[in-house]
């Protein structure tokens, strides 16, 4: 882009239009042309520190947004100094920020939103809750087209701090309200999906119509690829991996066995990162791969253009609907298979998914085949194979119970406490007298949502001295090794545990769960059985109570002997699930080179 304007303000202008049209390189050329003009504009530190936080150079961004800073103090280069801070993982420090930038400008709607979204992260939900409603409230009252998507986006988010504290009814209109003020948010549609598959208080029928009412409304217009790939059934394959997750995160527990046990000869693999920020766990990963791109700041037709440019032959979603995935990238079919795994309990809605990978038990032949698009590709074994972290305790020795209390507990997220989840477990804990319950979160950091806990034990029957609610322990040993104060975790329902199901087990603790019709209420049962522990499988909520005391009392099923028990199991073999994950991708690319060709001969 040839460059003869000799005004630093034109050229900063005309930056911030081409940035606002997601032309960026052009955008950091005028800036920085700019900056060669008139180095001590502030403005230009700032729109290169935004450009930078855009693509993901977060210390970058950092470090031109303080150096703006010191040139002139803004509400805007505050607010977004917190969400560099924020994404760095720097919470306390991103708002700080964000209280700066109130200061200056107390009408600064992002300043409240990303307040809140920081608190949400750090358990502190009420807090949260207030900064969002305040949000909202000034934001309608304005009532501009700016002014009602900061709502809509505020909205979004207080839906899900109300999930963190049950209240359930309350976030799904908050989450429509959302949707009717930001209708081509397509990260707003994702948000109401995952509340909807992931709360199980819809009709599975009605979450597959939703889920591909998203696909229409949010991806019309957009036109497939023209790819091209050598229909070869035997030759080597490229296969491509998309998530926002490739870091510390529980996704990453189920991704290193497959990726470095992958046979290199025969299958490389490809990661396309969607994630703001990096860590120790995405260098392991990107060590363990064959090509590694990270597509933060691209935007969509940007990582399609790349995912084709690299021939990948088979394109794996590991998001779902969850935060910050790609969906509507799939769109634009940048590889001739299109398969999802692991990260999302239901449909992706979209007909642009060839396949999902998931085994019998999760889901039955049968049971659950028309609650998705995509076509079921079950495996032999449990579609997850779980590597303990590094650092993880020995199994704690068995605790005196002489007293006769028996001690229950799920380190399950607070979302998954559904109406039926809370009303299993007091009866259980009815069934059991002098037991407690041991509740961990990250929501249970704060005491409002400890406190609405409490009371829906309360409605149940069950006084407040028998549970135990803490927030999460930084240290992951310490947190493992918490789960020797419980004799039986419990699962939740309709949602089922999976990182929580397979540490418990790991740690010596047996869990029972309560078995449903959907795969999300499917997975402990198909990590339990793998394990041998089918009788720990109820098929109903009496019989979920008599194995949960029956289950605490067996101390044969505790301590040392259920590690040993879970390494032997199938999703302990890393080696076996590699071999049967590429040998299922195979088979896949087989068909669809038999098929292409009858269709294209």
């Amino acid at each position: 882009m040839g460059l003869n304007i000799a005004n630093a303000e034109e050229l900063l202008a005309r930056g911030i239009a081409l940035h606002q049209a997601g032309r960026l390189a052009e955008a950091e050329q005028c800036y920085r042309a700019a900056g060669r003009i008139n180095p001590e504009h502030p403005a230009i530190y700032g729109a290169l520190g935004m450009l930078a936080l855009q693509v993901g150079h977060l210390e970058k961004a950092e470090a031109l947004l303080r150096e703006a800073l010191q040139r002139r103090a803004d509400p805007h280069l505050w607010c977004t100094l917190g969400d560099t801070c924020s994404t760095l993982g720097r919470g306390e420090e991103a708002l700080k920020c964000y209280e700066e930038s109130r200061k200056l400008d107390p009408e600064w709607l992002p300043a409240y939103n990303n307040a809140a979204v920081a608190l949400l992260l750090a358990g502190r939900v009420s807090e949260a809750m207030a900064f969002y409603e305040t949000s909202i409230a000034k934001a309608m009252q304005r009532g501009d087209p700016a002014s009602l998507k900061v709502a809509g986006e505020a909205s979004s988010n207080l839906s899900e701090s109300c999930i963190q504290q049950g209240q359930y009814h309350k976030a799904r209109a908050h989450q429509l309200r959302a949707i009717e003020l930001c209708p081509r948010h397509a990260g707003i549609g994702s948000n109401l999906l995952r509340a909807m598959a992931c709360g199980g208080f819809d009709d599975p029928g009605e979450v597959l119509e939703v889920h591909r009412r998203w696909w229409k409304t949010y991806t019309a217009g957009i036109t497939p690829l023209t790819i091209r790939r050598d229909r070869n059934p035997d030759r080597p394959l490229r296969i491509g991996f998309v998530s926002p997750d490739f870091r510390y995160h529980s996704v990453a527990h189920f991704l290193f066995p497959l990726f470095e046990r992958h046979d290199r000869e025969h299958y490389a693999f490809h990661c396309y990162s969607a994630a703001p920020r990096e860590d120790d766990y995405t260098v392991r990963l990107a060590k363990a791969v064959d090509g590694w791109r990270k597509i933060f700041g691209n935007t969509d037709p940007e990582a399609a253009a790349l995912i084709d440019a690299d021939q990948i032959d088979i394109l794996i979603d590991l998001a779902g609907h969850t935060g910050g995935n790609r969906m509507p990238l799939f769109a634009y079919r940048p590889a001739p298979l299109q398969v999802t795994w692991l990260g999302y309990p239901a449909t992706t809605g979209g007909g642009v998914i060839d396949y999902r990978v998931t085994d019998a038990v999760a889901d039955p032949p049968g049971m659950t085949d028309d609650q998705f698009v995509e076509k079921l590709w079950r495996l032999d074994r449990p579609a997850w194979c779980f590597r303990p972290p590094a650092d993880v305790p020995a199994v704690s020795a068995l605790q005196d119970r002489s007293d006769g209390g028996l001690t229950f507990g799920s380190y399950n997220a607070a979302t998954k406490y559904s109406d039926a989840t809370v009303r299993m477990w007091a009866k259980v804990l009815h069934a059991a007298p002098g037991s407690r319950l041991i509740l961990k979160a990250v929501a249970l950091s704060d005491e409002d949502t400890r406190q609405l806990v409490r009371q829906r034990f309360a409605e149940q029957g069950i006084a407040a001295e028998r549970l135990i609610l803490r927030g999460p322990q930084p240290d992951v040993a310490e947190h493992l090794a918490s789960y020797g104060e419980i004799d039986a975790a419990l699962d939740t329902f309709p949602y089922h545990g999976t990182t929580t199901t397979c540490d418990a087990l790991w740690m010596g603790v047996p869990v029972v769960t309560l078995a449903g019709q959907t795969h999300l209420s499917r997975v402990g049962v198909s990590l339990l059985n793998a394990v041998g522990l089918k009788e720990l499988v109820a098929e109903n909520e009496e019989r979920f109570v008599e194995l949960a005391i029956r289950t605490a009392e067996r101390t044969d099923l505790r301590g040392a002997g259920l590690r040993e028990r879970v390494e032997k199991c199938p999703w302990r073999d890393e080696a076996g699930f590699a071999r049967d994950f590429q040998q299922a991708l195979r088979a896949m690319w087989r068909l669809w080179c038999r098929d292409s060709a009858n269709a294209n001969p």
